[in-house]
Formats: C-alpha cells, sequence, structure tokens
C-alpha cells in the first residue's frame, strides 16, 4: 500500500496519521513517521507502517472507500 497516496484520496493529512498513531499508543514524531514512509528499515518503523495500513483501512471503511 501506498500510504501517502492514500493518505491523499481520503483528504488525510500525515498529522491525521499521527495524531491516530498516538492514541493507539505508537507514540512517534512527525520525523520518525516520514522516514517510516519512505521504507527505512527499522523495528519500529515497521510497527508505524503497519498500524498505519489498518488505519487507513479503516478510514476507507469509515468513508466507503473503494
Amino acid at each position: 500500500m501506498e500510504i501517502k497516496v492514500e493518505l491523499l484520496r481520503l483528504g488525510k493529512l500525515q498529522k491525521d496519521l499521527i495524531l491516530e498513531l498516538n492514541k493507539r499508543g505508537i507514540n512517534c514524531a512527525q520525523q520518525e513517521v516520514s522516514s517510516a514512509l519512505a521504507g527505512l528499515p527499522r523495528p519500529k518503523f515497521d510497527r508505524i507502517r503497519a498500524e498505519s495500513e489498518k488505519i487507513i483501512e479503516e478510514w476507507k471503511e469509515k468513508q466507503n472507500y473503494d
């Protein structure tokens, strides 16, 4: 999944994603999310990417987005 593209399609910003990640117990700063979305290989970034995909899928369902 291309997370940045999906955020744009959903009309969401990276800061929206960061807020939701923080709510779910993944405390991260903007730079960490940017690095994770760029694909840098680190365990925390893997968790950020995995949870981001879940969040996007939930947002899609809420918006009846395919």
